[in-house]
């Protein structure tokens, strides 16, 4: 599980990756939210946290969609090999 969360990781901005990669809960992860100009947030078993103080940006949003398999009719994508999804609203 510990490998999937690092592919997980590896597809986000590198400032997101550190706080997520080096966070305290994060093998208690359940869930990440990237709204455009919002502070992006963990969701942890423990509860959620904003993960910086940057809002997000179209850049951050672009970087995130190339790194990751095309979306469906369903807006969801995947991460190969793991059972992550992502999903575009």
């Amino acid at each position: 599980m510990i490998d999937d969360l690092e592919k997980l990781f590896e597809k986000l901005p590198f400032s997101l990756y550190i706080q997520l990669k080096h966070h305290l809960y994060a093998d208690q992860l359940i869930e990440i939210i990237l709204d455009l100009g919002r502070r992006p947030e963990a969701r942890f078993s423990t509860g959620p946290e904003y993960i910086s103080q940057k809002v997000i940006s179209w850049q951050d949003l672009d970087f995130i969609t190339k790194r990751i398999s095309r979306f469906s009719t369903e807006n969801r994508a995947g991460i190969e090999r793991t059972l992550h999804r992502i999903s575009g609203i």
